[in-house]
């Protein structure tokens, strides 16, 4: 693996899962966890799976290398159905499938280097190239000098960088990071994604992220599966943000509760506009265009991979004829527009029946 000549994405088929399904426990203790799951993924992108508490995330991401065995469905990596395998095999196909958890995982009575140099130990390989491997690692993620440090005298961010590092010395062609950022501030984990995307495109490791927030989603991702135990909705994460097709995507996007505390009157719309419009005074203008003042209840941008979206709520008039100037206006200038009302909130933003 060397990042001065990183590998070609070809966007050939990394994984491939087929009606994949987990259920725990028997009787009337079995919790279905996933259910027929249907998932392509491809190389050198970077993946991301969205869901809500107990959508079953984890549970997806721990099936892909087979920590946890499917009950039924399967899971093909690099075109090789990993349910298939003898010990021997599945455990040579796992080393080009590395994972990284929230919680770090590093064995606490060993230095960052021999954190990163354990799994080559493990590997067969000499202890003289498996330190030299630990060291390039560590260069990699930028703690070089942090390599006699204990866990306990890393703060999280760097813990999390040991595990990129460990992660990365087996040189695997996937990364699976589950819930990677969860557990720090908000600064640290931007420069743990800043981190990964670089990763990405200068090794061409295809990274596939578990995580429950939108943010994280946007910062870094090509495409998103929303799961919600079966998969809600795929595509591209800026279609997804702009036209979001499943109630799920909705909620994630803009939770329901922080909404419904906004919501007074009865008309509202949602502005979603991408690219050169997330940085014009669409709203000035269309006021003065149309002589309708509205009120804005709510306002941010995102920034989904180098471009800046932005999204509005705004309250509308209840005379349909200035409301339809409005809509006109608004469609002229190519953004997105939803009406919102309390009663569509309560599901989840918006309904079907609410788009304009």
């Amino acid at each position: 693996m060397s990042a001065a000549h990183p590998p070609e994405r070809d966007n050939q088929t990394l994984f491939r899962l087929e009606e994949l399904t987990k259920i725990f426990g028997e009787g009337e203790e079995q919790v279905t966890a996933i259910q027929d799951i249907d998932l392509t993924i491809r190389s050198g992108e970077i993946f991301g799976i969205i869901g809500l508490s107990g959508a079953g995330k984890s549970t997806l991401i721990r099936c892909l290398n087979l920590l946890e065995r499917p009950s039924s469905g399967k899971v093909i990596f690099r075109g090789v159905d990993l349910q298939s395998l003898s010990k021997k095999e599945l455990l040579q196909e796992r080393q080009k499938i590395g994972m990284i958890f929230q919680n770090f995982n590093l064995l606490q009575q060993r230095t960052a280097l021999e954190n990163v140099r354990f799994p080559l130990e493990i590997s067969g390989m000499g202890n003289y190239r498996a330190t030299q491997k630990a060291r390039e690692m560590l260069q990699l993620v930028g703690l070089p000098e942090k390599e006699r440090a204990y866990p306990t005298e890393l703060s999280g961010g760097q813990q999390q960088r040991v595990a990129i590092a460990r992660a990365l010395a087996s040189e695997p062609d996937v990364l699976l990071c589950d819930e990677a950022t969860s557990a720090l501030d908000p600064a640290t984990t931007k420069s743990i994604l800043e981190l990964l995307k670089s990763i990405n495109e200068t090794l061409g490791v295809t990274i596939i992220m578990i995580t429950h927030e939108m943010s994280v989603v946007q910062a870094i991702c090509n495409r998103v599966a929303v799961i919600d135990t079966t998969i809600a909705e795929v595509g591209d994460v800026d279609e997804v943000f702009l036209r979001p097709a499943s109630r799920i995507a909705r909620e994630l996007i803009f939770p329901k509760g922080e909404l419904l505390e906004r919501l007074q009157g009865s008309r509202y719309l949602r502005i979603v506009f991408d690219g050169t419009a997330a940085h014009e005074p669409i709203i000035a203008n269309m006021t003065l265009a149309c002589q309708t003042p509205v009120s804005i209840l709510s306002a941010d941008s995102r920034n989904i991979d180098g471009i800046a979206y932005g999204q509005m709520i705004i309250q509308i008039p209840e005379d349909q004829q200035e409301t339809e100037k409005i809509l006109s206006y608004l469609t002229s200038r190519g953004v997105t527009v939803e009406e919102v009302t309390e009663a569509t909130a309560q599901n989840g933003l918006f309904s079907e029946e609410g788009r304009v």
